[in-house]
């Protein structure tokens, strides 16, 4: 930085003008002359237009001196050269130092617009990992930020008031885009030819204990896994994954219940967020309020009796028939994981009427769009079997 050195444009020493010390760099003494040109130039002083072009001249005769490392040399060894410069020189000096100027500038402001770029493009790789890993977290934080950045933008200079706008009209067009966005990801995929006869019988077994897998049912006010259909209360025993499927595949013919398939594994995070949506689902199909299964003492329901696959389906088909979630991870059920084909945690495939090709999405599915699976496939017309030939 130049020194803070008096300017003196009655002095006739070079430095004196320009402000700096005698030991000032190159760039100390082009910014010093930039700085003063500006403030003096005759057009800045329209009311002082005589006293402004000599100062001018007085400005551009020291850095014509001072720019030239030769005759900078020289006035430092004598004390004296050449310094005159007429007023026209001084203006054309000053066009060419200002295009040379704007060239340096746009050199020197290059690492802060390449800062700038690496922090726009980690911002934009955060947002795009929300939308990926925690769609719902950004739909809920969306709406409190847009009202952040307008509230900072109102306290901000007039300045930079337009740049925070334009951030938070990007995040309200976001807030809109993301549901979309997220429906986008849990599209439903049907799956024609989709055979139950046999499925599970090679399956391999497991130690018997406590699995993962299982139906999920509302018994007393409670959700229980069901992993076992004939040891409802108790451990499994060998063979409960052929009677599990068994009673999964009884409920798919019979057609009074809606079953829902969730294939899941051990450490998926949207797995364990996805329960609860499916637990809501259960309670919504039974009658029962979340809140009211949450809060509802074991002792106030129906004693011993589950709440799901035990009721009649109402007249109007399985919309609003009762609901039986069976769950399979898959390590537990290798072989039907593979059977359906199923390549991301969590996937829910849900079943319709006998002859209604069920219905599979992949990815976390929030309330609105399982609601959205479930009836889509649950309303469907049974196909028309093809005549054998």
């Amino acid at each position: 930085m130049a020194s803070s050195v008096p300017v003196d444009f009655s002095s006739g020493d070079h430095y004196a003008v320009l402000g700096v010390p005698r030991t000032a760099s190159e760039a100390e003494i082009a910014k010093a002359y930039r700085s003063l040109a500006l403030r003096y130039h005759p057009d800045k002083n329209q009311s002082k237009v005589k006293d402004a072009e000599v100062g001018f001249k007085r400005i551009s005769e020291a850095y014509s001196v001072l720019r030239d490392p030769q005759k900078r040399a020289e006035y430092d060894r004598t004390g004296g050269t050449r310094s005159y410069v007429s007023y026209d020189e001084a203006e054309q000096m000053w066009r060419q130092f200002s295009g040379e100027g704007r060239h340096e500038a746009e050199e020197d402001s290059r690492p802060n617009s390449d800062l700038q770029n690496r922090r726009k493009a980690m911002a934009i790789l955060v947002v795009l990992g929300l939308f990926v890993l925690a769609p719902n977290l950004l739909i809920q934080v969306l709406p409190g930020l847009t009202a952040a950045v307008v509230g900072f933008a109102l306290l901000t200079r007039r300045e930079n008031a337009s740049k925070w706008a334009w951030c938070a009209l990007a995040l309200l067009l976001a807030s809109y885009v993301a549901p979309w966005v997220l429906r986008a990801r849990s599209s439903f995929e049907p799956m024609a030819g989709t055979e139950l006869h046999g499925l599970g019988e090679t399956e391999s077994s497991v130690p018997v204990g406590t699995p993962n897998s299982g139906e999920e049912v509302l018994i007393d006010g409670q959700f229980l896994r069901v992993a076992d259909p004939t040891h409802r209360n108790g451990p499994v025993s060998e063979g409960w994954q052929q009677r599990l499927l068994g009673e999964m595949t009884e409920a798919i013919k019979k057609g009074r219940e809606q079953v829902l398939m969730v294939f899941s594994r051990e450490g998926c995070p949207w797995c364990q967020r996805q329960l609860p949506v499916l637990q809501a689902a259960i309670a919504k199909r039974a009658g029962v309020g979340t809140q009211d299964v949450e809060a509802q003492p074991a002792f106030l329901a129906p004693s011993g009796t589950a709440a799901v696959g035990m009721a009649q389906p109402p007249a109007n088909g399985l919309s609003s028939a009762p609901l039986r979630v069976f769950i399979f991870y898959a390590e537990e059920f290798q072989n039907v994981a593979q059977a359906f084909k199923v390549e991301a945690f969590p996937t829910l495939i849900a079943w319709g009427r006998p002859g209604v090709p069920p219905l599979a999405a992949q990815g976390f599915l929030d309330e609105q769009n399982l609601e959205q699976l479930l009836q889509e496939v649950a309303v469907a017309e049974p196909q028309a079997e093809e005549p054998s030939s």
